[in-house]
């Protein structure tokens, strides 16, 4: 008989719309009603994905409800009974309208911003933020598998038929290089709401969502510091957090969209993941122990690669038009990018130490373009920032050393 090893990953649905509908994507599913004599006394839906003999044990739980408190309960009695390697919290979520944050897509959060403590100021009591991170080896996977899978050539109708527009075909987005904030009480609207959220947080350029579960994660796997437990946040969107008007049959309606659509996502990224890691090896690694090349080269990094091949050719309109149509990705390596439209148009590309202008004046000749690059002490250093460029991708592991 063979051996077969098993090894145990623990999702979370926040609440019981979310888990039923997730569950329809838990391959092999079975419904355990409260096992008695166990740690874990609620009932919930197991599965399995079985990969190169290796049988890995998926565990869908849920708190039917939202809160950091239920959250990290049951995700204690959960971590106390199954030991898993592997924690992924997913359901829906708001999305910020000042990030242009959209009702569909997709949000893997790089840092997460808790309200659960509060401290004392001049202006009351105001929410003093926790910070939790989820782990970078695994998100940087799931945006390898986004590109790579394609889905951001799918049109998102195929979940969200009541967002289908007969002029114009939407597809798929991922955001994966901001935060979320994990409110601990339930957050109606981004204007009624301004001492809580909007006045301390929105002001955090990198913010792109908001719900009520992660901080609970954090809190529990900061606990269990002593254990070996990645974790990653995956959330669709299915409202706009700013808007009340939105009628409740709409809501309801999007978030069964919603929930499908990260249950589908999820399962398929995780089949790809668990044979990404299993499948060439005899022993089985956890993320932490062994690093998991990603299946492919995500679009961003490749993105990178051409801005800084155009900058040392001085490819002007390559320069350009990375920057106009991907400042997003310069995030990844702690650059700002500003954008300045009027008579010209201006790009500004920052970080601590160097500072990228890109200019594009018209006028009844045409146009002239030029580019300034300069230090911190305000001299024009074309040879130091590339240096400084190079030194960045290098240490994100975006290029290698040769």
């Amino acid at each position: 008989m063979t051996n077969q090893k098993k090894e145990t990953i623990v999702m979370i649905a926040p609440t019981s719309e979310e888990l039923n509908e997730i569950a329809e994507f838990l391959p092999d599913r079975q419904y355990i009603i409260k096992p008695p004599s166990t740690n874990f006394d609620h009932s919930y839906h197991k599965g399995k994905i079985e990969i190169n003999e290796k049988f890995i044990e998926i565990i869908l739980i849920s708190p039917h409800q939202g809160g950091h408190s239920a959250t990290q309960a049951i995700l204690s009695e959960a971590i106390s009974e199954w030991k898993p390697f592997l924690v992924i919290l997913i359901g829906v979520c708001g999305g910020n309208p000042k990030k242009n944050i959209k009702i569909g897509d997709l949000l893997i959060p790089r840092k997460i911003i808790s309200d659960e403590k509060q401290k004392i100021s001049e202006n009351g009591i105001i929410p003093d933020p926790e910070y939790y991170n989820p782990s970078t080896e695994l998100i940087n996977n799931v945006e390898a598998f986004f590109f790579q899978k394609k889905w951001s050539k799918k049109e998102i109708a195929l979940y969200f038929p009541q967002l289908k527009d007969k002029k114009k075909s939407r597809y798929y987005k991922m955001y994966s290089e901001g935060m979320i904030f994990s409110s601990n009480s339930l957050i109606l609207s981004l204007d009624s709401d301004y001492s809580t959220f909007q006045k301390v947080f929105m002001a955090n350029r990198k913010l792109y969502g908001v719900e009520m579960e992660a901080g609970g994660v954090g809190i529990e796997l900061r606990k269990s510091s002593n254990i070996s437990i990645e974790w990653v946040d995956i959330r669709c969107v299915m409202d706009d957090a700013s808007e009340e008007s939105r009628s409740e049959d709409i809501k309801t309606k999007n978030k069964i969209s919603a929930s499908r659509l990260v249950g589908d996502f999820t399962f398929q990224f995780l089949s790809w993941f668990l044979d990404g890691m299993y499948a060439k090896s005899d022993e089985v690694h956890h993320p932490k122990k062994a690093k998991i090349e990603l299946q492919h080269e995500n679009e961003e990094n490749i993105l990178l690669k051409k801005f800084f091949e155009a900058i040392k050719n001085e490819n002007i309109h390559k320069i350009a038009l990375i920057l106009e149509n991907n400042s997003q990705i310069f995030s990844k390596i702690d650059f700002r990018v500003r954008k300045i439209y009027g008579k010209d148009m201006k790009f500004q590309l920052k970080d601590e130490k160097y500072t990228l202008e890109f200019w594009s004046y018209s006028h009844l000749g045409g146009e002239e373009e030029w580019l300034n690059i300069s230090n911190s002490q305000n001299q024009e250093d074309k040879s130091g920032f590339i240096e400084h460029f190079k030194a960045k991708l290098l240490g994100y592991g975006i290029i290698n050393g040769e």
